[in-house]
């Protein structure tokens, strides 16, 4: 028993100081920032990426905008070397998610950066509507879970000022309808959620700096906090964004470790 609890601090340890890795998107250009030695790297994917997020096996999925024709499915291989897209499928019918979300095993995505919901088979990609989220005069552009809360957030800019607000959508696999949690602080363009470890993170194109920016969202009241700076700019027209977060390094080994120590404490 010592010595399991021995292994267990310094597994502890070893990720106390351990940081994600955030992958984020602006087009077809992937951005890299590693938290924890400060870096942001850049890449070239084949297609424009309007949305990235993590299925239940770990692999990244991303979706592609093509405007009036199916979007492309893609697997992001080698996160952590040089990325690089898999073409998995294309959806059915000209529906463009700019957002993807699992809940589970299931997916959920943004149509078009609307206020519309869907369900989408991630074999198939065949999306369902499951309603509106009944926001006047907002598009979304990003979703993102709380599974210990059973909380869906969605992050949407008003299309006459351009304030960036977060909600949560109650009911989202049936009638989603939007609560709004609050403003965000900042006026935006495209932007994507992403939820890791108990925070919200989001990337935006900030159209007060004119830069795109990773920052975490107040969950209370909505407000974003700035982390980095990703890229000193972004399109005018606004490409389409995405976020995607790969674990800290021996995150899985802490949570393995400690489910073999409640095991042996069982069976003592």
């Amino acid at each position: 028993m010592k010595k399991m609890l021995c292994m267990l601090a310094l597994v502890a340890g070893g990720t106390a100081t351990a940081n994600p890795t955030f992958l984020a998107t602006q087009g077809s250009t992937l951005i890299r920032y590693n938290q924890g030695n400060a870096t942001v790297d850049s890449f070239a994917l084949s297609a424009p990426i309007v949305s990235l997020t993590t299925n239940p096996s770990g692999q990244i999925l991303a979706s592609s905008s093509n405007e009036f024709d199916p979007a492309e499915f893609f697997r992001l291989d080698d996160p952590n070397g040089t990325p690089s897209l898999s073409y998995l499928g294309n959806s059915v019918g000209d529906n463009m998610f700019t957002s993807l979300t699992y809940v589970g095993n299931q997916l959920y995505g943004f149509y078009d950066g609307s206020q519309q919901l869907w369900s989408i088979d991630d074999t198939t990609y065949q999306g369902t509507l499951l309603g509106y989220i009944g926001v006047n005069n907002v598009t979304f552009g990003g979703s993102a879970y709380d599974e210990a809360t059973d909380t869906f957030y969605a992050l949407g800019y008003n299309l006459f000022t351009l304030e960036a607000s977060v909600y949560r959508i109650e009911n989202y696999s049936t009638t989603p309808s939007g609560v709004l949690i609050g403003n965000t602080g900042i006026l935006a363009d495209g932007m994507s959620l992403e939820f890791y470890d108990g925070v919200l993170y989001a990337a935006i194109q900030n159209r007060t700096s004119g830069a795109f920016e990773l920052g975490s969202i107040d969950t209370t009241t909505g407000a974003f906090s700035l982390i980095q700076t990703l890229a000193s700019s972004f399109s005018p027209s606004g490409d389409p964004t995405s976020l995607a977060i790969i674990p800290a390094p021996g995150t899985g080994l802490l949570i393995a470790a400690g489910g073999l120590l409640a095991t042996r404490r069982r069976r003592g």
